[in-house]
């Protein structure tokens, strides 16, 4: 967990729902401010459904709080990652 993520979290402004998803991928970004929860991680964690969560990191990304990639392993898609854009 980042400390500074989570501290960062907090002031920003976001839907309820947003925010909270946002805070709970602050509570899983390393160093680099990046976390890969999968989407099931995400909702064991918040509660909220899947397409609920979805609509959430869009909209964390149209308000430029992350931005998020897929990724691959062996040519299999995994969770994304999410890059929490915490100023430096």
């Amino acid at each position: 967990m980042s400390f500074q993520a989570m501290a960062w979290a907090v002031k920003q402004i976001a839907p309820t729902k947003a925010k909270f998803t946002l805070l709970i991928l602050a509570n899983y970004a390393d160093d680099q401010n990046r976390a890969w929860p999968s989407l099931a991680t995400l909702s064991r964690d918040t509660g909220i459904k899947r397409s609920t969560l979805i609509e959430n990191l869009n909209k964390l990304v149209e308000l430029n709080l992350i931005s998020k990639a897929q990724r691959y392993r062996s040519g299999h898609r995994t969770s994304n990652v999410y890059v929490l854009n915490v100023p430096s």
